[in-house]
């Protein structure tokens, strides 16, 4: 009877100090402008961009004459007393030719870990198209339009992650030819970023990574616990 008191009691007055679950740390630049899937000209990206930065809503490269290059830091501050169990990495981009043939991702590292074979994968499921899809003063489906679209790849590189505890992510993004233009296949490769973003997964790091009953859990237990040594001491006090 009486560890029963002692173990409920112990029970009920811990639980407040049982580590918190699992969070989400988020760190963006830019916002999504457009709806993933959809074909635009240029100038729905280049005209709406009061909330990027300077890099991004703007012409990145060339079809005609570079590949389109660009690095940039994604902040979220240091993820102090936290362990990084998971993150995804999120980009919007228009105009990057995906459906041509060939692969036209050149680079795309975290990091400086590489993430390409997992991005140039999703270039590859979808997207990434062109053509005369949008209406314009010539009639209906009238002028030359990209696809925009935004992909997700998984973060499972235990360097890459753990490289993340310091509160900001470096994306760097290369494209390659060949690309398309109104003429046909084009040498290089330019489009236009709209946003980035990384979603990050931690735990505390007393927790080394593992998961921990809910506190939830843990009430109920404990009100069982209760329930059982009230039930004794009634028993108890009655003679039965």
């Amino acid at each position: 009877m009486k560890t029963a008191v002692i173990g409920a009691f112990a029970m009920l007055v811990l639980l407040p100090l049982w580590p918190a679950e699992a969070a989400i740390v988020t760190g963006t630049l830019g916002d999504q402008d457009l709806v993933s899937g959809t074909f635009h000209p240029s100038g729905d990206l280049t005209n709406t961009n009061a909330n990027d930065p300077p890099i991004f809503n703007s012409n990145c490269g060339s079809d005609a004459s570079a590949n389109c290059h660009l690095t940039w830091t994604l902040s979220y501050g240091a993820l102090s007393g936290q362990t990084v169990t998971g993150a995804t990495l999120t980009l919007g981009i228009w105009d990057h030719d995906s459906a041509v043939a060939g692969s036209q991702l050149a680079l795309y590292t975290l990091n400086g870990v590489s993430l390409t074979s997992l991005l140039d994968a999703q270039f590859e499921s979808f997207g990434g198209a062109d053509g005369k899809f949008c209406s314009g003063p010539g009639g209906p489906n009238a002028v030359f339009c990209s696809e925009y679209d935004v992909y997700t790849v998984t973060v499972s590189d235990a360097g890459a992650l753990a490289s993340l505890a310091g509160g900001t992510a470096d994306v760097e993004l290369t494209l390659q030819g060949p690309g398309h233009g109104v003429l046909g296949n084009t040498t290089f490769n330019g489009a236009i970023i709209d946003f980035s973003r990384i979603d990050i997964t931690t735990v505390p790091s007393e927790n080394n990574g593992t998961n921990v009953p809910e506190p939830a859990t843990l009430a109920l237990l404990a009100a069982g616990l209760s329930g059982i040594v009230v039930r004794r001491l009634v028993r108890e006090a009655s003679g039965a």
